[in-house]
């Protein structure tokens, strides 16, 4: 969940030390407090060199993380998802990263024999990509908590990353950059909000975009439990 912390004791020094270890904003009185009321928007051209670095101030800080990209199990999704992680991680986290990731399976055959085209990977090949990811955190020491979740909802068409302070509308996935290419794999925007960004939604404005996380979250909590998964480890379906 979202949480601003006030401390005017404190010294910037000291509060970013605190965001670093809890994953949360804090501020003084003195503090610019932009980075929770805004917006950002990125767009990938593929003629042009482009890389994950733009990511790391729109994740910080966070301690939570939710991937919804119903092809994150190709194989441009899987080292667009080790390469960003890369770009992102808090690694002077003192609490437990919760991290959770969700994608279509692989489409079985049809009962005439005929095998449907698909870009995602067998479950083997989709352990090995996160296993890369698993000794990635355990490089920096972190105490994570890592679900996979395969869920075939027909709504799940739309990307989407949540964090604890942030919210990110994908118009291509996390395979966008695959891997350490400098190019995108295609053209795609991502437009990513703060929580206490007001926005229009549903023909009311005003909205804090704290609200829509929550109400999407909800919807991605009940197309997991839908698909046999009943218990969820990550506060963010709390």
């Amino acid at each position: 969940t979202f949480d601003l912390h006030f401390n005017d004791n404190k010294q910037d020094h000291e509060l970013k030390s605190s965001e670093k270890a809890s994953g949360c904003f804090y501020a003084n009185s003195k503090s610019d407090t932009k980075s929770i009321f805004g917006d950002y928007i990125q767009h990938f051209d593929k003629t042009e060199n482009q890389d994950w670095n733009f990511a790391s101030p729109l994740f910080a800080p966070h301690n939570s993380v939710v991937i919804v990209d119903a092809y994150l199990y190709t194989k441009h999704g899987l080292e667009g998802l080790i390469s960003i992680f890369r770009k992102v991680l808090p690694t002077k986290l003192k609490q437990t990263y919760h991290i959770t990731l969700i994608g279509k399976p692989r489409p079985r055959q049809r009962e005439n024999g005929a095998q449907i085209v698909s870009n995602i990977l067998e479950i083997n090949e989709i352990n090995e990509k996160i296993q890369l990811l698993k000794n990635e955190l355990l490089s920096h020491k972190l105490v994570v908590e890592l679900e996979l979740f395969f869920c075939n909802q027909p709504e799940i068409h739309d990307r989407y990353i949540f964090t604890n302070n942030m919210g990110a509308f994908l118009g291509s996935g996390v395979g966008i950059i695959p891997g350490e290419v400098k190019r995108p794999y295609h053209e795609g925007t991502w437009v990513v909000y703060r929580p206490y960004k007001r926005i229009s939604f549903n023909g009311k404005e005003g909205v804090f975009f704290y609200e829509v996380m929550q109400r999407k979250l909800k919807v991605i909590k009940k197309w997991l439990n839908d698909s046999g998964y009943p218990v969820l480890k990550n506060p963010l379906f709390s």
